[in-house]
């Protein structure tokens, strides 16, 4: 009889707890904006001395996500989408591939179209029934499918015209901290607005630059120095 009872308080418990846990709508999906200002640096070797040259540039996307609610304010999140990142780099590189006159040839700025993958944990804290404050920290990688470099300078050497590669490269990684808030337009709709700051960047290389003997850095991607983003953002709860 005993066990019965027990039984039958378990049960009764699990339903109750499911049902907590349904009415609070552990579940998002989303579409999100990001717009990201790098502040970063070439390299390249000129007579054995290195320059590294610098450049600001915008680069954005769109991205795809699902969040789930894990403990209390606790959440992990996973995402997908497009994600163009560009360079504002005045470098030399290899126009077409021809490296016997690649110093005729440098960038005015080169832009990767890629694949966006992030996964990430974070936290929110309700301030009322509308608002919430968030932070999380997420893992964010890039695949190039196509790349474009727009030589700069003018004349008959230059191109009139981007040189557009299509193949698939490894851009590189950026571990992201951000802050921001959202505010819940309805049930199950809300908006969000977020200021994310990388802490961890890594660019790989890129066989369209200049490699050199005085150092195994000249076909890096780029260098970041200090970068700072803003994410637009709308989600569905359920």
């Amino acid at each position: 009889m005993k066990i019965k009872i027990l039984t039958l308080l378990f049960i009764l418990s699990f339903n109750f707890c499911f049902s907590q846990i349904r009415d609070e709508k552990k579940n998002e999906i989303g579409v999100s904006i990001p717009l990201l200002l790098n502040n970063s640096n070439g390299v390249y070797y000129s007579l054995g001395n290195r320059r590294d040259p610098k450049g600001k540039a915008l680069s954005y996307g769109i991205n795809f996500n699902y969040t789930r609610k894990i403990f209390k304010g606790w959440f992990i999140n996973i995402g997908a989408g497009y994600f163009m990142q560009s360079f504002n780099i005045v470098r030399p590189f290899n126009f077409n591939g021809d490296t016997v006159t690649n110093f005729l040839y440098s960038t005015k700025n080169y832009n990767y179209h890629c694949l966006a993958v992030n996964a990430g944990l974070g936290y929110n804290y309700a301030i009322n029934n509308k608002v919430k404050l968030n932070g999380t920290a997420s893992f964010n990688w890039l695949n190039s499918f196509k790349q474009s470099y727009d030589p700069n300078g003018q004349g008959p050497l230059y191109p009139n015209s981007n040189q557009i590669n299509k193949k698939s490269l490894k851009v590189g990684h950026m571990v992201n901290l951000s802050t921001g808030v959202d505010y819940l337009l309805s049930e199950r709709v809300s908006i969000g607005a977020t200021i994310f700051v990388p802490v961890i960047t890594k660019w790989e290389n890129d066989e369209i630059f200049n490699e050199s003997l005085f150092g195994n850095d000249s076909q890096k991607i780029a260098e970041n120095r200090f970068s700072i983003g803003t994410m637009l953002s709308c989600k569905y709860h359920f």
